[in-house]
Protein backbone atom coordinates (compact mmCIF):
# COMPACT_ATOMS: atom_id res chain seq x y z
CA UNK A 1 0.00 0.00 0.00
CA UNK A 2 1.01 3.71 -1.06
CA UNK A 3 0.41 6.57 1.06
CA UNK A 4 -0.25 8.59 -2.22
CA UNK A 5 -3.07 6.14 -2.31
CA UNK A 6 -4.77 7.05 0.77
CA UNK A 7 -3.58 10.58 0.51
CA UNK A 8 -5.65 11.07 -3.33
CA UNK A 9 -8.53 9.53 -0.77
CA UNK A 10 -8.74 12.22 1.27
CA UNK A 11 -8.02 10.98 4.37
CA UNK A 12 -6.06 13.05 6.69
CA UNK A 13 -2.61 12.25 7.47
CA UNK A 14 -3.07 10.66 11.56
CA UNK A 15 -5.75 8.15 9.66
CA UNK A 16 -3.25 7.60 7.21
CA UNK A 17 -0.29 7.06 9.56
CA UNK A 18 -2.47 4.72 11.31
CA UNK A 19 -3.59 2.41 8.53
CA UNK A 20 0.18 2.31 7.13
CA UNK A 21 1.38 1.36 10.82
CA UNK A 22 -1.49 -1.85 10.50
CA UNK A 23 -0.62 -2.53 7.35
CA UNK A 24 3.02 -2.91 8.09
CA UNK A 25 2.35 -5.15 10.91
CA UNK A 26 0.13 -7.04 8.30
CA UNK A 27 2.43 -7.52 6.09
CA UNK A 28 5.44 -8.08 8.47
CA UNK A 29 4.43 -11.84 9.28
CA UNK A 30 4.86 -12.40 5.39
CA UNK A 31 7.46 -10.43 4.86
CA UNK A 32 9.51 -12.77 7.75
CA UNK A 33 8.30 -15.86 6.41
CA UNK A 34 9.48 -15.23 2.82
CA UNK A 35 12.80 -14.20 4.37
CA UNK A 36 13.25 -17.31 6.37
CA UNK A 37 12.03 -19.40 2.85
CA UNK A 38 14.83 -17.74 1.52
CA UNK A 39 17.42 -18.38 3.74
CA UNK A 40 15.55 -22.25 3.55
CA UNK A 41 16.37 -22.24 0.13
CA UNK A 42 19.96 -20.89 0.13
CA UNK A 43 20.84 -23.60 2.53
CA UNK A 44 19.38 -26.13 0.58
CA UNK A 45 21.41 -24.73 -2.38
CA UNK A 46 24.34 -24.80 -0.52
CA UNK A 47 23.45 -28.38 0.96
CA UNK A 48 22.73 -29.90 -2.59
CA UNK A 49 25.94 -28.44 -3.96
CA UNK A 50 28.43 -30.13 -1.35
CA UNK A 51 26.16 -33.52 -1.92
CA UNK A 52 27.06 -32.77 -5.63
CA UNK A 53 30.34 -32.24 -4.62
CA UNK A 54 30.65 -35.28 -2.73
CA UNK A 55 28.78 -37.68 -5.13
CA UNK A 56 31.56 -36.74 -7.96
CA UNK A 57 34.53 -37.16 -5.17
CA UNK A 58 32.83 -40.86 -4.75
CA UNK A 59 32.47 -41.32 -7.99
CA UNK A 60 36.24 -40.57 -8.79
CA UNK A 61 36.74 -42.93 -5.60
CA UNK A 62 34.70 -45.71 -7.40
CA UNK A 63 36.57 -45.34 -10.74
CA UNK A 64 40.27 -45.52 -9.26
CA UNK A 65 39.00 -48.52 -7.03
CA UNK A 66 37.09 -49.98 -10.27
CA UNK A 67 39.92 -49.42 -12.39
CA UNK A 68 42.66 -51.18 -9.53
CA UNK A 69 39.95 -53.82 -8.84
CA UNK A 70 40.21 -55.06 -12.65
CA UNK A 71 44.33 -54.47 -12.95
CA UNK A 72 44.56 -56.82 -9.73
CA UNK A 73 42.27 -59.59 -11.16
CA UNK A 74 44.33 -59.47 -14.65
CA UNK A 75 47.43 -60.03 -12.85
CA UNK A 76 45.78 -63.26 -10.95
CA UNK A 77 44.19 -64.07 -14.06
CA UNK A 78 47.80 -63.76 -15.81
CA UNK A 79 49.58 -65.43 -13.24
CA UNK A 80 47.00 -68.34 -13.07
CA UNK A 81 47.51 -68.98 -16.60
CA UNK A 82 51.44 -68.25 -16.45
CA UNK A 83 51.74 -70.83 -13.95
CA UNK A 84 48.98 -73.32 -16.23
CA UNK A 85 51.14 -73.18 -19.09
CA UNK A 86 49.31 -72.87 -21.90
CA UNK A 87 51.03 -74.51 -24.95
CA UNK A 88 50.89 -71.76 -27.02
CA UNK A 89 50.87 -67.70 -26.64
CA UNK A 90 47.60 -68.20 -28.97
CA UNK A 91 46.41 -70.44 -25.82
CA UNK A 92 47.52 -68.02 -23.29
CA UNK A 93 45.59 -65.31 -24.58
CA UNK A 94 42.30 -66.95 -25.24
CA UNK A 95 42.81 -68.63 -21.77
CA UNK A 96 43.13 -65.11 -20.14
CA UNK A 97 40.26 -63.53 -22.13
CA UNK A 98 37.73 -67.18 -21.06
CA UNK A 99 39.22 -66.90 -17.35
CA UNK A 100 38.51 -63.11 -17.47
CA UNK A 101 34.89 -63.43 -18.80
CA UNK A 102 34.56 -66.34 -16.81
CA UNK A 103 35.15 -63.97 -13.63
CA UNK A 104 32.94 -61.27 -14.97
CA UNK A 105 30.12 -63.75 -14.66
CA UNK A 106 31.34 -64.26 -10.69
CA UNK A 107 32.95 -67.98 -11.44
CA UNK A 108 36.32 -68.59 -9.90
CA UNK A 109 38.89 -68.56 -12.03
CA UNK A 110 41.00 -71.41 -10.52
CA UNK A 111 37.92 -73.77 -10.56
CA UNK A 112 37.63 -72.84 -14.36
CA UNK A 113 41.15 -73.55 -15.20
CA UNK A 114 41.24 -76.86 -13.28
CA UNK A 115 37.97 -77.82 -15.61
CA UNK A 116 40.00 -77.03 -18.68
CA UNK A 117 43.00 -78.61 -17.97
CA UNK A 118 41.23 -81.42 -16.95
CA UNK A 119 39.11 -81.57 -20.06
CA UNK A 120 41.79 -80.53 -22.97
CA UNK A 121 45.42 -81.88 -20.81
CA UNK A 122 47.49 -81.22 -24.15
CA UNK A 123 46.37 -77.99 -24.65
CA UNK A 124 48.86 -77.44 -21.62
CA UNK A 125 52.74 -78.16 -21.23
CA UNK A 126 54.06 -80.45 -18.74
CA UNK A 127 57.43 -80.58 -18.04
CA UNK A 128 58.36 -77.23 -19.86
CA UNK A 129 57.50 -79.72 -23.58
CA UNK A 130 55.30 -77.64 -25.62
CA UNK A 131 52.83 -80.21 -27.24
CA UNK A 132 51.51 -79.81 -31.03
CA UNK A 133 48.27 -79.10 -31.37
CA UNK A 134 46.49 -79.82 -34.63
CA UNK A 135 43.28 -78.51 -36.63
CA UNK A 136 41.37 -78.90 -39.56
CA UNK A 137 41.84 -76.61 -42.14
CA UNK A 138 40.08 -73.69 -44.01
CA UNK A 139 38.53 -76.29 -46.49
CA UNK A 140 38.27 -78.97 -43.58
CA UNK A 141 40.40 -81.63 -45.74
CA UNK A 142 42.83 -82.57 -42.87
CA UNK A 143 41.41 -84.38 -40.36
CA UNK A 144 41.00 -83.08 -36.88
CA UNK A 145 43.74 -84.77 -34.65
CA UNK A 146 43.93 -82.77 -31.00
CA UNK A 147 47.38 -83.74 -30.62
CA UNK A 148 50.59 -85.12 -32.60
CA UNK A 149 50.26 -88.73 -30.80
CA UNK A 150 46.79 -89.02 -31.69
CA UNK A 151 47.58 -88.12 -35.00
CA UNK A 152 50.38 -90.75 -35.60
CA UNK A 153 48.34 -93.38 -33.77
CA UNK A 154 45.53 -93.23 -36.83
CA UNK A 155 48.27 -93.59 -39.24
Amino acid sequence: MKRDFLEKLGLSKATIDAIMTEHGKSTEEYRNRCLAAEEELTALREAAEAANSQKESLMQTLAEQTAEAEAFRDRVILSLVEEAGPSSSMAKTALCRRLTEEALMGKDPREVLLQLEESDPDAFRKDGVLRPYFSTGSQGAVEDFPTLSSALKRR
